[in-house]
C-alpha cells in the first residue's frame, strides 16, 4: 500500500509539473487557436523492472491560421533507466503533404530493453509472481522502427462525416536475445527469436463521423487495414496482418461521454512473435503485465466513462475522471466461437485527466487491475 501511495503521489506531482510547463510555453496564440503551442512533460520514477528512470515528452502543435485539428504536430519522447534501458521516438503529423490534400504521419522509434516480457504464445500461458520477480519472463531486445501513413479524403457526407483511403508502410529491425536457458523465451524459442527485418506495406480505409478529434463527444469511427511483408518488401518474414476496429461516442449530458471500442486483429503466415496480435498493455486489457497475451488473433472491447469534473478560466483548465472496463482475449486460427466466449479476460480501472490552456493536450494517468497484478499508465490523450 505504501508503494502504491508513493506512485500516486509521484503521478500527482508529474501532472502538476506538466501543467506548469504547458502554461509557460505558449507562443503566438489567440482565442482562435492560431499560432504555435508547446507542451512539456518531464517524467521520472522507479520500478523493480527498470530501476530509476527519467526522461520527457515535448509536443509542438502548429495551428496555422484557424486550421483544425491542427496544421502540423510533432512530439519527441525519450526515456532512460539505470538498468540500461533506453527508448526514444519522434512523431510528426501534417494535414497537408507533398503539395496536396494528403494527411501524413511519420514515426521513428529506437529502443534497447534489457527486460522485455515474453509469456509464451496463447491465451492461457502461465504466470507466477515468483517467476516474474525472478526475471524468468524477460528477454533482451534492441529494435528500430520507421512508420509512414498517408491518408486522402475520398468523400464527405453529412455535417461531420468523411471517408479516407490510407496507404501504410513500415521498416523495422529487431534483435532479441535470451536472458538465459531457464527463461520462457530461452526454452520456447518462438518464431523470430533470432531477429531480423520486418518491412511491410498496406492499404486501408477510415470512416470518421466524430464531433472532436482529440476528445470526441459524439459520433463514430471505423478503420480497416491490411498489411503484408515478404520478398517484395525485402522482409526476412512472410506474413499478412489485418486490423478492423469500430469506436463509438455518446454524450447523454454535458461533460459526460460514454466511449466504446471493438477491435479484431489477425496475423497469418510466418509471423515473428513481436508482430503477433497482443493484449495486456496500455491500449487493451490494461492491468496485466506488458504484452501478457499474444497469438494469431485477438479480440478486444473497451468501455470508458469520461467526465470533466472541474473547469476554470472559461474551460482553459479542465480536470477530469474516467473509469474503464477492458474485455478480450487472444486465440489461434481455427478456434471455435464457443471457446472464444469462455476464455475472455477482463480488467477494470480508473484514471484522471488534465488539460491546461491547450485543449489538444490531455495528460492521462490510470491505474488498472487484473486477476494477476495491477499496473499504472501515463500518457498523452485518451486510449481511443
Amino acid at each position: 500500500m505504501c508503494k502504491r501511495f508513493f506512485r500516486f503521489t509521484v503521478a500527482a506531482l508529474l501532472a502538476g509539473m506538466a501543467g506548469i510547463t504547458s502554461l509557460q510555453a505558449q507562443i503566438g496564440l489567440n482565442d482562435d487557436s492560431e499560432g504555435v503551442r508547446y507542451s512539456i512533460l518531464p517524467t521520472f520514477g522507479f520500478s523493480s523492472d527498470v530501476g530509476l528512470y527519467g526522461g520527457g515528452i515535448l509536443e509542438r502543435t502548429d495551428y496555422g491560421i484557424g486550421i483544425r485539428p491542427f496544421s502540423n504536430q510533432s512530439s519527441f519522447e525519450v526515456t532512460a533507466s539505470t538498468e540500461g534501458n533506453f527508448a526514444g521516438s519522434v512523431d510528426h503529423e501534417r494535414m497537408r503533404s507533398f503539395g496536396a490534400d494528403i494527411r501524413s504521419r511519420f514515426r521513428m522509434e529506437a529502443a534497447r530493453l534489457v527486460n522485455k516480457p515474453f509469456f509464451a504464445i496463447g491465451n492461457d500461458s502461465d504466470f507466477s509472481n515468483t517467476a516474474y520477480e525472478a526475471g524468468d519472463y524477460y528477454y533482451k531486445d534492441r529494435s528500430t522502427r520507421f512508420d509512414f501513413q498517408a491518408r486522402r479524403e475520398i468523400t464527405i457526407y453529412g455535417s461531420e462525416g468523411k471517408i479516407d483511403g490510407q496507404f501504410l508502410t513500415s521498416v523495422s529491425f529487431s534483435r532479441p536475445a535470451s536472458n538465459g536457458s531457464g527463461t520462457v523465451f530461452g526454452e520456447t524459442r518462438p518464431t523470430g527469436s533470432r531477429g531480423g527485418w520486418v518491412n511491410m506495406a498496406g492499404v486501408g480505409m477510415i470512416v470518421d463521423h466524430r464531433v472532436g478529434d482529440v476528445d470526441p463527444s459524439e459520433g463514430y469511427r471505423f478503420e480497416w487495414k491490411v498489411e503484408t511483408a515478404g520478398s517484395l518488401t525485402a522482409s526476412d518474414f512472410t506474413f499478412t496482418r489485418m486490423t478492423a476496429e469500430a469506436s463509438g461516442y455518446y454524450s447523454p449530458f454535458r461533460n459526460l461521454v460514454i466511449a466504446q471500442k471493438l477491435q479484431y486483429l489477425r496475423a497469418r503466415g510466418e509471423t515473428p512473435f513481436w508482430e503477433l496480435p497482443m493484449l495486456g498493455h496500455e491500449e487493451g486489457l490494461r492491468g496485466y503485465v506488458s504484452n501478457r497475451f499474444r497469438d494469431d488473433n485477438s479480440i478486444l472491447h473497451i468501455l470508458e466513462l469520461r467526465m470533466w469534473l472541474l473547469e476554470f478560466m472559461d474551460e482553459k483548465i479542465r480536470l477530469g475522471l474516467h473509469g474503464f472496463m477492458d474485455t478480450g482475449r487472444v486465440f489461434p486460427k481455427g478456434e471455435s466461437i464457443s471457446s472464444l466466449v469462455s476464455g475472455l479476460k477482463q480488467t477494470f480501472g480508473v484514471g484522471g485527466a488534465v488539460s491546461i490552456l491547450n485543449p489538444d493536450f490531455i495528460l492521462r494517468g490510470e491505474i488498472a487491475f487484473s486477476e494477476e497484478i495491477s499496473r499504472l499508465y501515463f500518457g498523452i490523450g485518451y486510449v481511443f
